[in-house]
């Protein structure tokens, strides 16, 4: 590795000029000729900055640590893209860490890992508040986002969530008063962790006159046979629309809605959850609740950067509202008559 003093050598400047001019210091007051002198002999020489060294100089090191599931979540993949490249654009580069089925204690052991490695600061998808991370790692002092899935309605002010109860509620009224359903059902592949939407779901269904039911509500984990339960299902409760927790789950309706001969929208209309980009093109489109993910990872570097430079912290969560998509599947648009390409 090439060392400070090599490049001094090689530029014919002091060691502590090089040192002020790669670590940018405000005190150094060398020439502009010289500094460019400097960062070139830096560049051919191949010198890489000791990160490592930086933090324990207490210097910021230009990195963020992201932990979350982007591999199994296709929503998260999207929000971890935007977060990554906002993050860039502003110079900073990005450790990760999958916390796909993490235990709080294997979620505490990576960020020990990020604070081992001088990150600047985290952002998160935990279950936990931030405060609860802190109290289990008092050597935590850099600032940390939450960017799951609750906690904007729980009162930590360093959470940005999107508000899913309500997004829940707009396509369950939607439901109702546009397409006049009745027997709208509630599907997830885990109800326990949903359940601000299947309160949003509950709460559309009472202030609109329909009688809340738990045999509505279905959960089926990703199982070889879950194409069977959910047929089952219908075929035994005979709903006239469906709302889901997520795209995917959106999607296999309306595949075994083809399987069964069932209409969509006429029989059994469907409104999914996430906005995923390809929702659009499926026939019949599929008319979903959007997360503005992209909103969501603005305001969560907005916040840890602002934190980071000037220490200012978020006075309150950031709750960010979904948007109502309206397609096919719900019965908004007229359904597409032409025939699909066939390559």
């Amino acid at each position: 590795m090439v060392t400070l003093k090599e490049i001094a050598n090689s530029a014919g400047v002091s060691l502590s000029t090089v040192s002020a001019v790669l670590n940018n210091k405000k005190y150094c007051y060398t020439s502009s000729e010289k500094r460019k002198r400097i960062l070139e002999v830096a560049e051919n020489l191949g010198y890489l900055p000791n990160i490592n060294s930086r933090a324990l100089r207490g210097m910021p090191t230009n990195t963020i640590g992201i932990i979350s599931s982007p591999f199994n979540i296709p929503i998260h993949s999207e929000c971890i893209y935007h977060i990554t490249s906002l993050l860039n654009s502003r110079g900073y580069h990005v450790f990760f860490g999958d916390s796909q089925k993490c235990t709080p204690q294997k979620e505490d052991n990576m960020i020990k890992e990020f604070l081992s490695r001088g990150v600047d600061g985290l952002i998160i998808n935990s279950e936990r508040t931030t405060d609860t991370i802190r109290s289990m790692i008092p050597a935590c002092k850099i600032p940390i986002v939450n960017i799951a899935n609750n906690y904007g309605q729980t009162g930590d002010k360093w959470s940005v969530s999107i508000d899913r109860g309500s997004g829940l509620y707009s396509a369950t009224e939607h439901m109702i008063k546009c397409h006049g359903k009745k027997k709208i059902a509630f599907h997830a592949r885990s109800i326990d962790a949903n359940m601000h939407k299947l309160n949003g779901y509950r709460d559309a269904l009472e202030k609109n006159g329909v009688q809340f039911t738990t045999d509505l509500c279905i959960e089926i984990d990703a199982i070889p046979n879950r194409f069977k339960i959910m047929k089952d299902f219908i075929l035994t409760h005979k709903p006239d629309a469906f709302v889901t927790t997520n795209d995917e789950l959106a999607f296999e309706i309306l595949r075994l809605c083809y399987e069964m001969n069932i209409k969509v929208p006429d029989d059994i209309a469907v409104i999914g959850f996430d906005g995923l980009n390809f929702g659009g093109m499926f026939i019949p489109s599929l008319s979903t609740v959007r997360q503005p993910v992209e909103l969501l990872a603005e305001k969560a570097v907005e916040i840890l950067i602002r934190n980071i430079l000037e220490k200012i912290e978020p006075e309150k969560p950031t709750l960010i509202k979904p948007e109502l998509v309206l397609r096919e599947s719900c019965g908004c648009k007229k359904a597409r008559s032409e025939t699909p390409f066939k390559i």
